[in-house]
């Protein structure tokens, strides 16, 4: 959320026009692209209400190739997709996600993918060797589990899904950014703008 507001008085500054889309299994805000204050304002309002509200469901699942389509059919002309993901969802597989990104290049918009991840949790697996009970944040499942029984296995499969999906994004010209937590999100910043200088 901070760094999609980042990028939103980046742009308010620069007096160009943005929305928003939140999505979980299915669009719950899509707002017009617009410059004007009372948007900024309505936008702010809604990203503090979910940020204060958003509690798990058991029994959903985030379906981000669905909500990309359909922002693909409703931007009006080209324009630049931000889209800030954890990649995490079950309900779905990666030919749907790059479908959906394929959808969006064919709409000729611009896109980056912001991958946010933790470094040292996601990337690493750095956990003591104890017993965990890890829960899913969006579903509620509970996984009990020894870290030392699945580290090496975990992080070769990790590294290896990664490095197909980056692959399969350049081949779209999609830009695919790794965006650690650990790191804040001056990155964000960094890639927007030089992502916006390529298009001048």
């Amino acid at each position: 959320i901070y760094a999609a507001v980042s990028l939103m008085e980046l742009l308010k500054r620069q007096r160009d026009a943005y929305g928003i889309s939140l999505f979980h299994e299915s669009l719950m805000l899509h707002t017009a692209a617009k410059s004007s204050p009372m948007h900024q304002r309505f936008v702010y309002a809604e990203l503090e209400k979910f940020f204060n509200t958003y509690s798990p469901t058991k029994n959903s699942d985030t379906h981000i190739s669905k909500a990309l389509n359909e922002v693909a059919q409703s931007i009006p002309k080209r324009g630049m997709v931000i889209v800030f993901t954890d990649l995490w969802s079950s309900g779905e597989n990666e030919e749907d996600f790059m479908n959906a990104l394929s959808h969006l290049k064919h709409e000729r918009h611009e896109v980056v993918i912001f991958h946010l991840y933790s470094r040292t949790i996601e990337q690493e697996f750095s956990l003591d060797n104890r017993p965990y009970i890890l829960v899913d944040m969006e579903t509620g499942e509970e996984l009990r589990m020894l870290p030392n029984e699945f580290k090496s296995q975990y992080i070769a499969r990790y590294e290896k899904g990664i490095s197909a999906l980056k692959l399969k994004c350049g081949d779209l010209a999609v830009d695919f950014v790794p965006l650690a937590i650990e790191d804040g999100y001056n990155e964000v910043l960094t890639r927007y703008l030089l992502k916006r200088q390529s298009m001048l």
